[in-house]
């Protein structure tokens, strides 16, 4: 079984800083796979919801 994610379409650290802010525009965030910047060797549910979380968190405490 194959598993499609599109990936890096926004990749951390490039178009958005480390919690996915997108540079340039305050107030939009990247939450989910784009901030990943290729395809990965297992699926990347795992690591795109533990992203998610942490980004969430880090953009509550600090932007709202």
């Amino acid at each position: 079984h194959l598993t499609y994610h599109p990936l890096g379409g926004a990749v951390l650290d490039k178009a958005t800083d480390n919690y996915g802010r997108l540079h340039g525009y305050p107030g939009l965030y990247v939450i989910d796979g784009a901030l990943i910047p290729g395809n990965c060797s297992v699926n990347p549910f795992v690591t795109i919801t533990a992203l998610a979380e942490r980004n969430i968190e880090r953009i509550i405490a600090t932007d709202l």
